[in-house]
């Protein structure tokens, strides 16, 4: 990523990043996005605590619960520590 990002700036990347702003923005027609509610904050804390996640991510954590989602497309290991979601890749 930080690869394509150098290249952009200096001119060279154009066409890549808008290939990939076009398959973005055909994925966005796709999403669902679940705004949290203030239940999610006060579990998030809970979370925070009992697997030393980061805010944000014990956030989506706790909105993943409240809608019982167990799967989550992520590079970001730290989710690994929360047994009840699997994680892929």
């Amino acid at each position: 990523m930080y690869k394509v990002k150098k290249l952009f700036e200096k001119g060279v990347a154009e066409d890549l990043i808008k290939s990939r702003l076009t398959a973005l923005n055909k994925l966005i027609e796709k999403l669902n996005v679940i705004p949290p509610i203030l239940e999610d904050f006060e579990a998030s804390k809970e979370i925070i605590a009992q697997y030393k996640l980061l805010p944000n991510d014990a956030l989506m954590v706790a909105i993943m619960r409240r809608k019982n989602i167990s799967l989550l497309l992520t590079l970001d290991s730290d989710f690994r520590q929360v047994p009840w979601i699997k994680v892929i890749p």
